[in-house]
């Protein structure tokens, strides 16, 4: 038996995958676009954070707190109905859950 553990894995092997792309909505007009924040590229616990509040606080809150102010007014300058608000956050959510998965369950009662 060796004394040396073996090495499984480095941060510079693990990173060679293909980097994701942000969420982008472009407006009604065409002439802006919005980007949405990149957690993959965020300290990890900051992109907790963003995943966290996805769907879980107010979406204007939500908005107002992860795109730059631009980006923000972009969005209110759109005045979407509440139908179109939803298709497109929930367009939104997908992409992020498509690339960083779903928050797990609870585990289920042990009772």
């Amino acid at each position: 038996m060796s004394d040396s553990p073996l090495q499984n894995s480095t941060l510079a092997r693990l990173g060679k995958t293909e980097k994701p792309e942000p969420y982008v909505y472009r407006t009604r007009t065409g002439k802006d676009k919005v980007v949405f924040p990149d957690p993959g590229e965020m300290d990890w616990l900051e992109a907790e954070n963003f995943l966290s509040d996805m769907g879980s606080s107010k979406d204007s809150a939500f908005l107002k707190k992860w795109l730059d102010d631009d980006d923000y007014n972009a969005l209110v300058a759109e005045k979407w109905t509440l139908r179109e608000k939803n298709l497109v956050l929930e367009d939104v959510f997908a992409h992020y859950e498509d690339i960083f998965g779903t928050p797990g369950e609870e585990p289920a009662s042990g009772n």
